[in-house]
């Protein structure tokens, strides 16, 4: 680890060198950096840990997209821009040797000029550059939401009205969840979707009200069960991430006027768990200690204290 975490200085400072401001430099070379892009932005290091993905710039306004080798420092452009108005946005790794990419760009549409976004995936020496998002999208073709990290092909995406999983580099899909209506969706990284937002949409169903209702699934279920129980807003109420390991939800939420973040725990599963069995009296099915002897995990005797 820490090897690789010198070599990607190394590599850093490889690629960014041309960068280094100059000892007295005058005021219209001060003008000429600031009008400059920046030299690299958008890194991602790559599963094995051999290369980085980065943005940097190219001719003139354009933009390139380099993967850089850690060990020699060296730097190769794979995909560039073709347009002023284009801007790469990110690269990311998908396994050793493939990559995604989004670029955005303004173009014309009934008479008005919109901003679009388009999603590719390519290899790593620029070869087989192919839309991975939407291709029927006016505007955003899609967005990954899972890079699902012990696959090296596929991701999942929100394309359209669903979300899907792409196989990277055949293009073939399958669906794994509808969307009801425009909204944050949230998986635990494993391909398991277990959060969505649901917008509250105005009286016609054409806008939404910035506001959403936040349903959750547990581990080891498909049914939604509330989270919360009205529509709210993003700076009262905002989920940011699912943890896996600890079956947690992270949430940004606001008390007394500031924002904090906070952990819901499976503790909120288990009371609807509990209501439920108690409910189709199978509630002693369930005991894991209470009425038992031994440790069911570790089977260790149990004592009672009165």
């Amino acid at each position: 680890m820490l090897r690789t975490k010198m070599l990607l200085t190394a590599a850093a400072a490889a690629v960014w060198s041309g960068s280094a401001p100059a000892q007295g430099a005058t005021l219209e070379q001060d003008a000429i950096d600031f009008g400059s892009l920046e030299t690299a932005r958008s890194i991602d290091l790559s599963p094995d840990g051999t290369k980085i993905v980065y943005v940097g710039p190219g001719p003139g306004s354009t933009q390139l997209a380099y993967v850089a080798d850690l060990a020699s420092g060296q730097s190769k452009p794979i995909l560039r821009t073709t347009d002023i108005a284009d801007k790469l946005r990110w690269c990311a790794f998908v396994a050793n040797t493939r990559l995604i990419c989004q670029y955005a760009a303004n173009r014309p549409f009934d008479q008005t000029v919109i901003g679009v976004r388009r999603t590719v995936a390519l290899n790593t020496d620029g070869s087989g550059v192919q839309q991975i998002g939407n291709v029927n999208a006016v505007q955003f073709d899609g967005m990954v939401i899972d890079w699902l990290p012990d696959d090296d092909r596929n991701v999942l995406m929100i394309r359209g009205g669903s979300v899907e999983r792409v196989d990277t580099q055949t293009l073939k899909s399958n669906r794994v969840e509808t969307l009801r209506t425009p909204g944050l969706v949230l998986t635990d990284g494993r391909g398991h979707v277990r959060l969505m937002g649901i917008a509250q949409m105005v009286t016609d169903g054409t806008y939404s009200t910035g506001k959403f209702k936040y349903n959750y699934r547990t581990a080891d279920s498909r049914d939604w069960k509330p989270l919360t129980e009205s529509y709210v807003d993003a700076e009262d109420f905002q989920p940011l991430a699912i943890d896996s390991a600890t079956n947690s939800a992270y949430v940004k939420r606001r008390v007394d006027g500031r924002a904090v973040i906070e952990v819901i725990k499976q503790a909120r599963d288990y009371s609807f768990d509990f209501y439920h069995w108690k409910k189709a009296f199978v509630l002693k099915k369930h005991y894991l200690v209470h009425t038992k002897k031994q440790c069911s995990r570790c089977g260790i005797p149990l004592q009672y204290r009165a």
